[in-house]
């Protein structure tokens, strides 16, 4: 997906100030960034200039929605020194049992809602659209 695609997306969604300029910004910043493999809500915040975690909070929402797609959300299990992706499938089960086992050793992970932190990574059709 080209830039001027999703820049129009969001203009003709017309969100409300500040969202629409925090992604605005945003979309500036992934189009003219490689390298953007691990966007925390952190990271996110500092690019777009927002103190606001509400405001972030929306525009991730908003941007890894079905109608902008900037953005794919994905997760990782933080135990100790150790992080591992965690794919969705893998998630679901563990909300389904209300039990996360460790990916490496099998065993239970107490506390697992607490040790998984999300994070954001451009979507493959803006990687796409970046290319061509």
């Amino acid at each position: 997906m080209k830039k001027d695609m999703v820049i129009s997306r969001i203009v003709d969604d017309d969100p409300s100030e500040p969202l629409r300029g925090a992604c605005l910004r945003l979309v500036d910043y992934v189009y003219s960034h490689d390298d953007l493999a691990h966007l925390t809500f952190t990271k996110l915040a500092k690019i777009v200039g927002s103190e606001d975690p509400i405001l972030v909070f929306q525009m991730t929402q908003y941007l890894a929605g079905a109608a902008v797609r900037l953005l794919d959300m994905k997760f990782e299990l933080i135990v100790e020194n150790d992080v591992f992706e965690l794919d969705a499938e893998y998630l679901e089960e563990a909300q389904r049992t209300n039990k996360l086992m460790h990916p490496e050793d099998g065993v239970e992970v107490e506390d697992y809602e607490g040790k998984i932190y999300p994070y954001f990574v451009p979507s493959q059709a803006v990687l796409e659209g970046k290319q061509g």
